[in-house]
């Protein structure tokens, strides 16, 4: 799949629960609208991507990237989508996860006593370099 055209390729930082929109011109069928999602799922720690296509939308859900580190597919991913032409589009992505903790501690004074509260807190950045592939031109 190495041969695969590029259509376009950026680099995004996101936080979670942040989308990120943007616009493919695709010779002959038009401007195409992508949208990726980091999200999380409390009720389960793995991590999925979702893709979903409709109309001349595609969007794609990151769900619980937060707890990988980096990841890079070892080939780009069929999005179902195609040109006019019948040539397919590709997903293709690498992440990398920084992390910034903070410790947040109350001290309080409560019936006498000194409460001390405390946290430590971590904030999730995503590096995501992505791009959207096609098959090539046939001749």
């Amino acid at each position: 799949m190495s041969n695969l055209d590029v259509l376009f390729e950026q680099n995004f930082v996101l936080k979670p629960e942040q989308t990120q929109t943007f616009e493919v011109d695709i010779p002959e069928d038009g401007l195409q609208n992508f949208a990726v999602v980091f999200q999380r799922d409390e009720d389960t720690n793995k991590s999925s991507l979702g893709m979903k296509s409709r109309g001349n939308r595609v969007t794609f859900t990151f769900t619980n990237w937060a707890y990988i580190d980096e990841h890079t597919p070892s080939e780009p991913w069929p999005i179902g989508a195609t040109d006019h032409t019948g040539r397919e589009f590709y997903l293709d992505f690498s992440l990398r996860n920084s992390h910034e903790y903070t410790n947040h501690r109350s001290v309080e004074e409560v019936e006498g006593r000194m409460v001390i509260q405390g946290a430590l807190v971590c904030e999730t950045t995503h590096h995501l370099n992505l791009r959207i592939l096609v098959d090539p031109v046939r001749d």
